[in-house]
């Protein structure tokens, strides 16, 4: 989470308009404690009813908690983690709640999923040294979800877990006790295992179905040990879709081809380069401390995805942008956390936070495979925020420019001016950046406005707005744009 800091400014709101938005809805006040400090945790969040609320209704304390714990889960972006986030805030809930919970830590709470009441009870995993996977069978009256593994719940994020829910409170208590033994079973049995046989040990298949005695099935047969045995995770040493890029197989391409689920080929920007001294610096780069494979952030992406990375191009000297291609054997959340892990090295690069915005913009923009970044054909572009977490739609506009002296100025400080932005954005909950003036001028690419914001529709009309305050300075001005 970085520090409290980011959470604290995301549950609020620009501005405060989150805040503002639950106390004129709900009548009821958000009080936040234990902010600034560097991974401090926990922060305590007060919702207490506003004595002087003059607006429709009554205080409605449900639903501002039910607000603040939506923008929570808009911060955590893995499924796995949002589960276990609602379950932990129903379990601290301390003052006047109407969600039941149990001595034995049963509580009531949202589903992730479908958002109605449930009842619901978390299992820690137990940390083993190889790759699980509890197959579990969803009944009527209870669901288990497993969140175990470096693909299904990020290391950094917490723990891996079961999650038991259902509609009725026995019958959580029973399929809790039912995983619980399953789970130890589990252990026990790789405890038991010599030491290279890791990969024999069976999946489970768990059965939360009410009856008198809740079965536990295990799994047999060849098919399901080799489905197990294709999915232990390689080292980085045994993939050769990681080795140098100058050493790929031709063959060992088509066979990995026919087990990939999903693709992201992202062109790294020509002017990323202006920042090579040597022709690999790059390269090297985005491979870490090593040599080729070996590379520390290869490693820990292969690691924490399972994802294959390809490079093309990677010698700055061939005047090619440099291109990588990332497949997964898993799913598209991996594909999407291996594409975080090498813009952000991307990012660290270019150290240039007046060029982020139009890297990661030109990356989406220029990106190609069945991984969807839904770019559109009028330049639009969901993509990773620069400046917030999480995933926003954003537009890009070249900035005109004059030529003097053989040097290009660019024009548009007026977009600068506080009240301009306003007129603007007309509400919407837009930001318009704009970087070519001041201390804002990027080192290393052209000068741009970059649009962003949650809704594409606003982003949209923003942008459109601000093209035609662009083109309307351009009509009486002598300068050009270039591209």
């Amino acid at each position: 989470f970085f520090t409290t800091r980011n959470l604290f400014f995301h549950i609020i709101g620009k501005g405060g308009y989150k805040t503002r938005t639950i106390e004129n809805e709900t009548g009821c006040a958000v009080g936040i404690s234990q902010v600034g400090q560097v991974n401090t945790f926990p922060m305590y969040i007060t919702i207490r009813p506003m004595p002087s609320w003059q607006g429709e209704g009554r205080v409605d304390m449900v639903k501002a908690r039910e607000m603040v714990e939506d923008s929570l889960l808009e911060f955590v972006e893995c499924d796995g983690a949002r589960a276990r986030l609602l379950y932990e805030l129903a379990l601290s809930l301390d003052g006047a709640s109407h969600l039941q919970r149990l001595e034995s830590g049963e509580v009531q709470q949202r589903s992730h999923k479908t958002k109605e009441v449930v009842w619901m009870k978390l299992l820690d995993l137990p940390v083993i040294n190889f790759e699980y996977n509890l197959r579990v069978q969803h009944e009527a009256e209870c669901s288990v979800e497993f969140f175990h593994g470096s693909i299904y719940m990020p290391a950094e994020l917490c723990r891996p877990f079961a999650l038991i829910c259902g509609k009725c409170s026995e019958r959580v208590v029973e399929a809790t006790k039912l995983v619980a033994n399953s789970i130890h079973e589990c252990q026990q049995r790789v405890q038991d295992a010599p030491p290279n046989s890791h990969n024999e040990i069976e999946s489970r298949h768990v059965s939360t179905k009410g009856s008198d005695k809740p079965s536990i099935l295990q799994g047999s047969g060849s098919d399901q040990s080799e489905s197990q045995s294709s999915r232990k995770r390689k080292s980085p040493s045994e993939n050769e879709s990681l080795s140098d890029p100058r050493k790929s197989s031709k063959a060992g391409d088509q066979n990995s081809e026919q087990n990939v689920v999903a693709t992201y080929i992202l062109a790294v920007p020509l002017w990323v380069m202006q920042n090579c001294t040597n022709d690999n610096d790059l390269y090297e780069h985005l491979a870490g401390e090593g040599n080729g494979r070996h590379g520390h952030k290869l490693r820990r992406i292969f690691s924490e995805t399972n994802c294959s990375l390809k490079f093309l191009h990677y010698n700055s000297n061939e005047g090619e942008p440099l291109v990588i291609t990332i497949e997964s054997e898993n799913e598209t959340r991996a594909v999407r956390r291996a594409k975080q892990m090498i813009e952000e090295s991307l990012l660290e690069f270019i150290d240039d936070e007046s060029s982020e915005g139009r890297l990661l913009y030109e990356l989406a923009i220029t990106s190609e495979g069945s991984y969807d970044v839904h770019q559109t054909k009028n330049g639009f572009v969901r993509q990773e925020s620069h400046t917030e977490h999480g995933l926003v739609w954003m537009k890009l506009l070249e900035l005109p420019s004059v030529e003097l002296k053989g040097k290009l100025t660019p024009h548009g400080t007026f977009l600068l001016k506080h009240d301009l932005q306003e007129e603007l954005t007309n509400g919407a909950d837009c930001s318009i950046e704009v970087y070519g003036f001041g201390d804002n001028i990027p080192m290393l690419c052209d000068p741009y406005v970059l649009i962003s914001g949650k809704r594409k529709d606003e982003v949209d009309d923003v942008a459109a707005r601000v093209a035609a305050k662009l083109l309307k300075h351009q009509e009486r001005c002598r300068c050009k744009f270039l591209n």
